[in-house]
């Protein structure tokens, strides 16, 4: 039996409309438990189990993909050189052969049978380190410059290969393919097809030499955009590293891409260098959230487009940490200052559910950019007004406050509120659980929730009590081979969860 997974960029014609980037799919809003053939411009090109369901779906969403021994497309129409792909996707075992490379691709990948990425770099296949979960989401996010003829892979936010050869010379994207030969499903879910560069979530940017960036004007470097205004990135005002951004009078923005769209996380450290002369009468109508310091240092926040001015001094000559929580879900956002929060609670001023760009204005010093949409620990996990172990973006989230949520409340499925921040669940979700899906004699598996760690613990019985026998699992599945256990007449498998 074939079990293979491919994705492609392909340039065949179609005889669909194709649709004008930026194009997404979360599949939501198309009809369940049908083919996804003729819905939203989709092809059934060959093979017929291609089909919206909802038993299997990504973080936040309703509906995705089941695709097995079948393969899909989506006509594109784009006339720009720089296209960022992402998506998710979900296999539930590991290939037994591998595919043919897909005709007048751009850029493809697939999963071989030990679950390794394989990239084609030309017309070379070339294993990568990286190693696919089973029966977990895994986000892929693709950059492809047709000037250069180049393409870059992204897994889970981390780089996995780099200025990769075009299979075939393209000059603009025309379609996207998904194939599967295989009789074991494997889903997809948050498709997003954008033509700008714009930079995958997360998003960091240190403004170091590491990160491509040299001194000089920010304008066309990494993405940048100087709108007005001088942008220079120097070496005299640092928070870390050797470089930092001085603006001066300026405004810089960045395009960005989320393929998640429900929770933004931002972080960054500012150093005023005096009061500003003057603050805007009014906001974009496209920003989703804003703040200003005013003239008399003050923190002024915008809650639905409605500036607020807090009691919140901010200092000058020295550096202050930003952190930003935005819940796309109830549409509000909070604010945090050298980790203490000063604002929560507060509408978007927009109606947009997707973070598309960060834009800066102002004089001063930057550094230490970050933003994701998926939770990080580093960046979001030490702001806790009330110190109860639950960071006040989760509180915010799911409790409407960042101080609603006791630590030992009792969650919808049982868990207190705290387990259930730890574990990463829904704590509104009576379905939502940590345990062990049994799938062969002694394998097991689970879904697997970012920023945790597993360890799986083993016992004969359950009054001598368990035994730590698979620490920090990497994967989200684990087969016992160990003789002493396996030949046990009755034996107790025990996960555990922590951050």
């Amino acid at each position: 039996m074939k079990k293979k997974f491919c994705f492609g960029l392909a340039l065949t014609a179609m005889s669909v409309s194709a649709s004008t980037l930026p194009f997404t799919e979360t599949f939501d809003g198309l009809t369940n438990n049908v083919s996804i053939n003729n819905q939203n411009g989709w092809v059934l090109d060959n093979g017929t189990n291609a089909t919206v369901q909802s038993s299997v779906v990504a973080t936040n969403s309703s509906q995705a993909l089941k695709i097995q021994n079948s393969q899909v497309s989506h006509s594109l129409s784009s006339t720009g050189t720089s296209v960022w792909v992402s998506f998710q996707a979900r296999i539930t075992a590991a290939p037994d052969t591998d595919p043919v490379m897909p005709v007048n691709a751009s850029a493809a990948f697939f999963i071989n049978t030990n679950r390794y990425l394989v990239v084609w770099d030309g017309t070379n296949p070339v294993v990568l380190s990286e190693q696919i979960l089973l029966d977990a989401w895994t986000r892929f996010d693709i950059y492809c410059n047709y000037d250069t003829q180049k393409w870059s892979l992204n897994v889970n936010g981390t780089n996995a290969a780099n200025n990769i050869g075009f299979f075939s010379a393209a000059q603009q994207i025309k379609s996207l393919k998904i194939a599967s030969d295989s009789l074991e499903p494997a889903y997809i879910d948050s498709v997003s097809v954008i033509d700008k560069n714009a930079a995958a979530l997360p998003f960091l940017e240190t403004f170091e030499p590491t990160n491509h960036i040299a001194p000089g004007s920010i304008n066309g470097q990494n993405g940048w955009v100087v709108k007005s205004g001088d942008a220079i990135v120097q070496s005299d005002v640092v928070k870390s590293g050797s470089q930092a951004l001085h603006l001066q009078n300026a405004q810089v923005s960045h395009d960005l891409l989320s393929a998640n769209g429900s929770d933004e996380w931002a972080q960054f450290q500012v150093f005023c260098s005096g009061a500003q002369s003057a603050i805007p009468v009014q906001i974009d109508t496209n920003v989703n959230f804003a703040f200003l310091i005013d003239t008399a240092q003050h923190l002024v926040v915008y809650s639905n487009s409605i500036p607020i001015v807090l009691n919140t001094q901010i200092p000058t000559n020295t550096w202050t940490r930003f952190d930003v929580y935005c819940d796309y879900e109830n549409m509000d956002w909070c604010i945090s200052v050298n980790g203490t929060n000063v604002a929560s609670g507060l509408r978007l001023s927009s109606n947009s559910r997707l973070a598309r760009s960060c834009s800066v204005s102002g004089n001063g010093y930057m550094d230490q950019i970050n933003v994701s949409d998926e939770e990080q620990p580093s960046v979001t996990g030490d702001i806790d007004f009330n110190k109860n172990g639950i960071p006040d973006w989760w509180e915010q989230r799911y409790f409407g406050g960042i101080t609603n949520a006791a630590s030992d409340g009792i969650a919808s499925n049982g868990m207190s509120n705290l387990e259930a921040y730890i574990a990463g669940l829904n704590p509104a979700d009576a379905n939502a659980r940590l345990s062990l899906d049994r799938r062969g004699a002694r394998r097991f598996s689970w879904i697997r929730q970012p920023g945790r760690q597993y360890d799986i613990y083993w016992t004969t019985n359950l009054i001598s009590g368990l035994t730590l026998i698979y620490p920090d699992i990497p994967d989200s599945d684990f087969e016992d081979t160990n003789t002493v256990r396996t030949t046990e007449a009755a034996g107790f498998y025990q996960i555990r969860v922590h951050k």
